[in-house]
């Protein structure tokens, strides 16, 4: 769940502003004042939605902002190998260093993933969640679906074709039938 989005540009750029985060019953809301795709700087918002558990993305932030003790400027922060917060923003190149360490964490080819990763990771979700091209550009802030479906990656095409191929959702067979 990300960081990128609109979000992750200027979170990579060191732009994210606390200020920005406004909580809200149902999580919180991200005003970004301008992005590459809003020059005149009408200003987008983004819902982050509370979701519970230990992935919900409103607990961590909430955790990192009281741990860190942060109440304005830029909200991703370097942390040295001490666990001392700097006041300025992360680069993006350390975005990128983070990304490339956790792909690795979890057994993945850090050349395939970079800090652009977490875009086309929560468009690719989102897509296979059934979320509308609508619902994603809203978040991601990508001005076509064109372009949009640049980053929603192949999931599992198999996965996502048994809804159309099998009446909505009937199980698959796991095994080829015998003689095929």
């Amino acid at each position: 769940m990300n960081p990128n989005i609109g979000i992750g540009v200027l979170a990579v750029k060191g732009y994210f502003n606390c200020d920005w985060i406004k909580p809200r019953e149902q999580g919180v809301e991200i005003t970004l004042p301008r992005s590459k795709t809003d020059q005149q700087g009408t200003g987008r918002h983004i819902a982050i939605p509370r979701v519970g558990g230990p992935l919900c993305p409103v607990a961590a932030l909430e955790a990192w902002l009281q741990v860190a003790k942060i109440t304005d400027g830029p909200l991703f922060r370097r942390v040295d190998k001490s666990s001392k917060i700097f006041a300025g923003p992360l680069s993006s190149a350390a975005v990128a260093t983070i990304v490339k360490q956790r792909t690795v964490q979890i057994g993945l080819n850090p050349k395939e993933y970079s800090g652009h990763s977490l875009r086309a990771g929560f468009a690719t979700c989102g897509a296979a969640a059934g979320l509308s091209a609508w619902t994603i550009k809203r978040q991601t802030g990508h001005a076509s679906d064109a372009v949009l479906g640049r980053y929603i990656r192949e999931a599992d095409t198999f996965r996502a074709l048994t809804t159309v191929w099998n009446g909505g959702g009937v199980p698959l067979l796991t095994e080829r039938p015998s003689g095929s």
